[in-house]
């Protein structure tokens, strides 16, 4: 992943102080408009920053607009260039806070002997921003503390490092109802109290590049809707980040190196849908993801994969599930992943029992874990009352050979100067010999046969637990450290090749 160019320290803060007017500002009075912008810029980093203008017109206390602004920095030579700034309503509030109807910037130009930034356009409306944001270190935030805003627009974004030679670009983003908070506790460790949210309406980012050492990455489009999702961990519900956005979606990414293609994902797409009677529906899609093997940096690995025969790596994955929040299941009813011309691996389960005050209550034990320093299994023995309150229904897992399983037979068998169909063939006498020390010779011979079946057959081997009735976590975990022969009759485990 290449750096993104950045310009010097100075110039950035107030020019974003500018985009947005996120800068520290005094409370001795009350300014409005061009003086308070003005003061705004004076206040948002450690040098001053002075504004002079080509033209300015005030149509009002709170509104101004300029053509040809200079914006200049105290011991920098080169001022940001502005062609024309408009800003409605721009008022400062008593409690801390910058107010705007609107703002509006046309052709931003920053440069200076690190790196420039230029901006087509920039556009804001009805925004109310904490003055603390650009002032003062990052402890002086509090929780509450939120930056707002309707809409806003941005074009034509590009920049370089002269540093590194690196450079990016951005098309457009565009985002709405936005807010969005200052501090944010997600492992709940800081013990903070409140319920603030991270909330968008929508978000979309088109027309990505960046570029440096050799590497370029490039990503079409970014789109997200309906994000919406605590910041505070200890005081959030699980159902809160289940139902964390409407839909995600990410288009055309790529990455090159030396001139060559690297890695490509043509879509990644996720959605959230409320269904009948409380359940929650929700699909996951990656389409066309490739690796070209060649362009791989690590000799060994592409040697590896040369050897397996594959030039590429190519597949994709989705995921389709449903919760519901009145009974308590969750159910995955397929997670495949798909590999070209190597393998197919797929997955389902449904447990039982994980309600909301279930969910709550694992997150604060696992939480409160955290904080004391408790992991591993002496977590799991302490978790053991909630987790035998989780049953499980049903669970399968299968693997589809697609090729992969008969070239790594073939180069196994290579090294040891023997055959890929030999060694297939004496496989399941060496499982057979490495399972003997379970003492459960039913499941041995089934595993045995089972594997023995797929390794010659090159078709599915599937493992499955299907018990009469569903069988709580913590008998799992309990039989699993007094008497694990027990697991395979009170799971109906079966192991078997199609």
């Amino acid at each position: 992943m290449p750096p993104f160019a950045t310009a010097t320290k100075a110039p950035t803060r107030f020019a974003l102080a500018t985009l947005v007017l996120l800068a520290g500002a005094s409370h001795a009075q009350a300014l409005e408009g061009k003086a308070l912008f003005e003061k705004l810029l004076a206040e948002s980093g450690r040098k001053a920053v002075t504004a002079t203008y080509g033209t300015v017109t005030e149509s009002g206390p709170a509104s101004f607009s300029a053509q040809n602004v200079q914006l200049t920095v105290e011991g920098f030579s080169q001022p940001t260039t502005i062609q024309a700034l408009t800003v409605q309503g721009l008022r400062e509030a008593a409690d801390g806070r910058i107010t705007y109807e609107a703002i509006a910037i046309s052709q931003m130009e920053q440069k200076n002997n690190r790196g420039s930034m230029t901006l087509e356009g920039f556009t804001s409306a009805n925004g109310d921003i904490p003055v603390v944001i650009f002032k003062g270190p990052r402890g002086d935030r509090q929780p509450g503390q939120a930056v707002k805003f309707d809409s806003l627009t941005l074009s034509g974004l590009s920049g370089g490092n002269n540093r590194n030679d690196s450079t990016f670009s951005m098309g457009n983003l565009a985002a709405s109802k936005a807010n969005i908070p200052l501090v944010y506790d997600l492992e709940g460790k800081k013990q903070l109290t409140g319920d603030d949210r991270l909330q968008v309406e929508s978000f979309v980012m088109n027309d990505m590049t960046g570029v440096g050492n050799g590497s370029t990455v490039r990503l079409n489009s970014f789109t997200i809707a309906g994000l919406d999702f605590p910041t505070n961990a200890a005081s959030a519900s699980p159902m809160d980040y289940m139902n964390g956005l409407s839909a995600m979606a990410m288009k055309d990414f790529t990455v090159s190196t030396g001139g060559k293609q690297l890695a490509s994902i043509a879509s990644i797409g996720a959605g959230i849908q409320p269904g009948g009677d409380g359940e929650i529906n929700s699909r996951f899609a990656l389409e066309g993801m490739k690796v070209e093997l060649a362009a791989l940096p690590d000799p060994t690995a592409r040697a590896q994969m040369q050897k397996l025969g594959y030039d590429t790596v190519e597949g994709s994955m989705v995921g389709v599930s449903s919760y519901n929040a009145k009974t308590g299941v969750l159910d995955l009813s397929d997670l495949t992943v798909d590999m070209k011309d190597m393998f197919k691996l797929a997955t389902n389960y449904k447990v039982s029992g994980y309600t909301p005050e279930l969910a709550k209550q694992l997150q604060q034990a696992q939480l409160e874990s955290t904080r004391n320093g408790v992991e591993g299994p002496a977590l799991l023995m302490q978790m053991l009352p909630l987790l035998s309150q989780l049953k499980v229904d049903n669970m399968t897992l299968s693997l589809t050979d697609k090729s992969l399983v008969g070239k790594l037979l073939d180069m196994q068998a290579q090294q040891m100067g023997t055959s890929g169909e030999q060694l297939a063939a004496g496989a399941p006498m060496m499982l057979g010999m490495g399972m003997a020390g379970l003492g459960m010779p039913g499941l041995t011979e089934m595993v045995t046969t089972a594997v023995g079946k797929f390794l010659q057959q090159k078709g599915t081997l599937t493992a499955s637990v299907t018990p009469a009735n569903p069988v709580s976590v913590g008998e799992i975990m309990m039989a699993s450290q007094t008497d694990p022969k027990k697991l395979p009759d009170m799971l109906n485990l079966q192991v078997r090749a199609d």
